[in-house]
């Protein structure tokens, strides 16, 4: 539709400054506007790019259609006739110094992608924008210029994009890979930047079809890599794949990795692909390294006899080496699941190896355990079990890697010398305990008998000369001999107690049978204390602390002139821990075997019966304060003797 006002033309804004009130701003009619004016808005009018003009001190506001894609509802059509200040007010301190720069006659200014906070649907957001003034001549104005003429676009979108563009090669650089778009009717390659350093290319070259890639690909790799391209290019498939090339910038190998995704125009049936490359290099490397430790690992472990089993508790995912499977009684080919292998493992060791497992994997992260197998044909063997967990970060399950070992012939071996240090302590025992008793018989019986002789031949002699010496002399010979009496019957029953059938029902037990046998005699009190748990005192052990302790007691009981005496017994930290205290006249340890031979054949008895426990006997003692007998003596029999002392 043709037009008679000015301006002429169809279009949004020629009509809108046609039917606009200009004589209410400061421009006037329109009949009276210059034509520098006119000849400028003519021009943007025509102009399909966003244009504006600026005119006159306060740059009133004209603009074309092309400019309203940057306006919204709030500024279009409100800012037509208004002063620059007032319709951009909020970018004002951008806009304005430029702009009152060019209406002084200044040189035109751009901008490229410049960030502008833009108000638009009444919410302020940072936009960019590519945009540029310059003047429009004008005679009648002061310096020439009548006003300014703005080209704008928003680059928002573009900027975006390359700001993505950046992040995306910036992220493909630090992790070493490359994207692609492959078209497979023509073997066209569209590829980012990094394919190129990706690929090892010589400085120049470019990524532009698949067959160059093929020509990279290690030739062990090249027929198997290109058979699934090719075959997923005919049918329009996705495809992953792990190859090595021969980098030509260096001749170096490398491992990359690659996974493709497929689309089909559903109207044309074109297939267009889309994949990522990276290099995996290092982890292929990681991998050879380490299936390389693990075949020493399993070579070392097998030498030596040893299966290994490995357990996720999470998923209860086990896995077991032939060696292992040879210890559990299975087939060096089974695939026992974890429940599974214990059918073959003893029943009653079932509780004791879950509970150590929870432990390992809740607490310790150690875990062995000793259990019982039963073989086919009723064979049972024993099987030590050792792992540790070890912690996966991330997201991976936790592991148990372990090891079994049969030790039936170890465990019998230990047991037969167990048997035969028992037979050894129980014959040294003996022969100490023979000694003992030859010592008594000689010292105390054969020395009354001795007495009772020389009495009777006193008597004799002395029968009719002197009556009433010969009957002091006969009374002698009856004490004495009744003395020799009680002490044969007393080693008899000593020799009674001997027999492992006084312990049967306990050190503590036969100590309270040995005082109630009026082995301590009256006036003397006793206090006798145990602690520990007795049962984890081997056999061979607790008769040689027993009849130490003993001597002790029948020591302070004949030599202290004590009113009491104190019995500790303890088992503790692998050690059995014995003491007999008394408040009696005490003595000195260094001077006592050469004052009274019966008490020094007593502490060199107690003393030979700890060092042949391999443990240690303390004396404290000395004369006016009492005595003090300790003896410590190794449940296993294997710790050294400490020193002994005195005071």
């Amino acid at each position: 539709m043709e037009h008679s006002r000015w301006p002429v033309g169809g279009g949004e804004m020629a009509e809108l400054i046609r039917d606009h009130d200009w004589a209410a701003t400061p421009l006037g009619p329109i009949e009276a506007w210059p034509q520098s004016l006119k000849t400028a808005v003519g021009t943007i009018l025509a102009m399909p790019q966003p244009m504006w003009i600026g005119w006159g001190p306060d740059l009133i506001q004209l603009y074309n259609d092309g400019y309203i894609s940057l306006l919204d509802a709030e500024r279009h059509p409100a800012i037509l006739g208004q002063p620059a200040a007032e319709a951009w007010a909020e970018i004002w301190h951008l806009m304005g110094p430029d702009l009152d720069a060019i209406l002084a006659g200044g040189p035109a200014v751009s901008y490229a992608d410049r960030l502008v906070p833009y108000r638009r649907s009444g919410e302020v957001r940072d936009l960019y924008f590519t945009y540029s003034y310059s003047s429009i001549p004008d005679e009648a104005a002061p310096s020439g210029v009548g006003g300014v003429l703005c080209l704008g676009v928003e680059t928002t979108p573009a900027v975006a994009l390359r700001a993505s563009e950046e992040r995306l090669k910036a992220a493909l650089d630090a992790g070493h890979m490359a994207w692609w778009d492959w078209d497979p009717a023509t073997d066209q390659v569209n590829a980012s930047d990094t394919m190129d350093d990706l690929f090892g290319l010589m400085p120049g070259e470019t990524f532009q079809s698949s067959a160059q890639s093929f020509q990279l690909v290690h030739p062990d790799d090249v027929d198997r890599h290109r058979a699934m391209v090719e075959r997923a290019g005919a049918l329009g498939e996705s495809w992953h794949s792990e190859f090595r090339i021969i980098r030509p910038r260096d001749g170096a190998v490398a491992w990359l990795e690659e996974r493709a995704t497929v689309k089909r125009d559903p109207q044309t049936g074109t297939v267009h692909t889309t994949g990522i490359v990276w290099d995996i290099t290092e982890r292929k490397l990681a991998e050879a390294a380490l299936r390389e430790s693990e075949e020493r690992y399993r070579l070392a472990v097998e030498a030596t006899g040893l299966g290994r089993w490995e357990l996720v508790p999470e998923t209860g995912e086990f896995h077991t080496s032939a060696i292992c499977n040879r210890h559990l009684g299975l087939p060096a080919d089974a695939r026992p699941t974890h429940e599974g292998h214990f059918e073959t493992i003893h029943p009653d060791d079932h509780e004791m190896i879950y509970r150590k497992l929870r432990r390992a994997v809740e607490e310790s992260g150690e875990f062995e355990v000793e259990y019982r197998v039963l073989h086919p044909g009723g064979d049972v063997r024993r099987v030590l079990s050792r792992a540790r967990v070890l912690h996966n970060r991330g997201s991976a399950p936790d592991r148990l890697i372990g090891v079994t070992l049969d030790v039936t012939e170890a465990r019998e071996l230990e047991q037969e010398r167990e048997r035969t240090r028992a037979r050894e302590l129980t014959a040294l025992a003996e022969a100490a305990e023979r000694e003992r008793i030859s010592r008594e018989l000689h010292d105390r019986v054969a020395h009354s008998i001795a007495v009772a002789h020389q009495s009777l031949e006193l008597h004799a002699a002395l029968a009719e000369s002197a009556p009433e010496r010969a009957a002091e002399k006969l009374d002698l010979a009856r004490e004495t001999t009744r003395r020799a009496l009680e002490q044969t019957r007393a080693l008899s029953a000593e020799l009674k107690r001997l027999q492992e059938e006084e312990l049967a029902g306990g050190m503590e037990a036969a100590f309270k049978t040995l005082l109630a046998e009026s082995y301590v005699p009256d006036g003397v009190a006793v206090d006798l204390s145990f602690s520990g748990e007795e049962s984890a005192i081997p056999k061979p052990v607790d008769l040689q602390v027993y009849l130490a302790i003993r001597e002790a007691l029948r020591n302070a009981v004949r030599h202290s002139g004590c009113s009491r005496i104190g019995i500790t017994l303890r088992v503790r930290d692998r050690e059995v821990y014995g003491c007999v205290e008394d408040d009696g006249e005490g003595f000195d340890p260094e001077t006592v075997g050469k004052a009274t031979p019966s008490w020094g054949v007593g502490l060199r008895s107690m003393r030979e019966r700890a060092e042949m426990l391999g443990g240690s006997l303390r004396v404290n003692s000395s004369p006016g304060v009492g005595t003090r007998v300790e003896l410590r003596v190794p449940l296993d029999g294997r710790l050294q003797s400490s020193s002994e002392g005195s005071s």
